[in-house]
């Protein structure tokens, strides 16, 4: 079903993906209730897998945002999933900015990539569908 193969090591898994669809309380929570009064605007990740970089964003009105960085590595294993671990967390609430500290290390698997679309599982089991910035679906 996947059309691309090992989709960890292809250059299309590295990009700014929007989060269009997921089933992860967090971010479900943060999308409905917004951050401290500040109404919720987008999710977004930036992956770079040459650099081994993978930033988790989410954007709030008024400049707020909260920022997981990680560690991103292909599993030598399996060409579909990658393993990531925490390296930085921030949180920005207007012009207060307050360092977190980065908890958690996992896994993901890539059910489908494509030049446009991302489908994910997790190591929970959480289902992320995300749209590449910039691709004629986003």
């Amino acid at each position: 079903l996947n059309p691309t193969k090992d989709p960890t090591r292809s250059d299309r898994f590295s990009g700014e993906w929007e989060c269009r669809w997921t089933n992860e309380k967090e971010l479900n929570f943060a999308r409905s209730n917004g951050l401290f009064g500040l109404s919720w605007v987008r999710t977004y990740q930036s992956i770079d897998m040459a650099a081994g970089t993978l930033n988790n964003v989410l954007e709030f009105e008024q400049g707020g945002e909260l920022r997981v960085g990680s560690t991103i590595v292909p599993d030598q294993a399996d060409g579909a999933r990658f393993n990531f671990a925490f390296n930085s967390c921030s949180l920005r609430w207007r012009s207060v900015a307050v360092p977190l500290p980065p908890l958690g290390r996992g896994w993901g698997a890539l059910l489908y990539l494509d030049d446009d679309i991302r489908i994910q599982r997790d190591v929970r089991g959480d289902l992320l569908v995300a749209a590449k910035v910039g691709s004629p679906r986003d």
